[in-house]
């Protein structure tokens, strides 16, 4: 197994992932601290998610034009940076401009590792295979992040929550520079396009994966039990296995 698909990247997304979900327990303290309602703090939460399609048009532009391993350095290096502004935010629409930019700078790591780096340091036939560890350490950093999250919150400040968070995208950080890439001239392209972002084959199958995170966020929304993200997470080991 190719070393930089079999353990760097997904291993650095896997601490990207936790460290995105375990700051968001900024839910909790909005809360508990500045009175929202739990609509008003799962809809700030899930501006993140709606973000992410926000450079979807632009990624075929950024790929193709400038050094695919510098977009996505730069993009996780902004992403932990402005991780440091949640515990300075005083109110909820600053909280919801952290997570829009948080949200669309996922976008294009997620992008530029999973759909292009991952590919152009594994062997044809090796592909599919890169792209199954790639979703699967997304997964397993998920639920690992929120089960970090709900269990350090009722102890830790939330300061340190946040530095928690910052240690572990910086780590996911360092790693991008061991990846080695092959050389790729940049091409002249549109800097709109639809390519890498919307595929009309690919689209029913996204909606199905939307429904069922749709159903994960749901329960998440009323279970504050860190046990319950053990348990979601020896599933997701058992999963692995078929």
């Amino acid at each position: 197994m190719d070393r930089e698909y079999g353990f760097v990247i997904p291993f650095q997304f896997f601490a990207l992932c936790i460290a995105i979900h375990d700051a968001s327990c900024i839910a909790f303290m909005m809360v508990r601290h500045w009175y929202c309602s739990y609509a008003e703090a799962g809809a700030t939460i899930a501006v993140f998610g709606l973000a992410m399609f926000l450079p979807g048009a632009f990624n075929s532009y950024l790929i193709d034009t400038f050094k695919r391993k510098s977009v996505c350095f730069i993009a996780m290096f902004l992403l932990v940076a402005s991780s440091l502004l949640y515990p300075y935010v005083a109110t909820v629409g600053l909280v919801v401009l952290v997570r829009a930019l948080q949200g669309g700078l996922f976008s294009v790591i997620t992008m530029t590792t999973g759909s292009t780096l991952v590919i152009d340091v594994t062997a044809s036939r090796r592909r599919t295979d890169a792209n199954i560890a790639f979703a699967w350490a997304g997964r397993f950093g998920m639920a690992a992040g929120l089960a970090l999250g709900v269990y350090i919150y009722p102890y830790w400040n939330f300061h340190y929550i946040i530095y928690t968070s910052v240690a572990l995208g910086t780590l996911a950080l360092v790693l991008i520079p061991a990846v080695k890439v092959p050389f790729r001239a940049p091409l002249s392209t549109l800097w709109f396009s639809l390519d890498r972002f919307v595929l009309p084959r690919t689209l029913w199958a996204g909606l199905n994966m939307m429904m069922v995170a749709i159903v994960f966020g749901i329960l998440i929304a009323h279970i504050y039990n860190e046990l319950f993200y053990i348990c979601i997470l020896q599933v997701l080991s058992s999963l692995c296995y078929f």
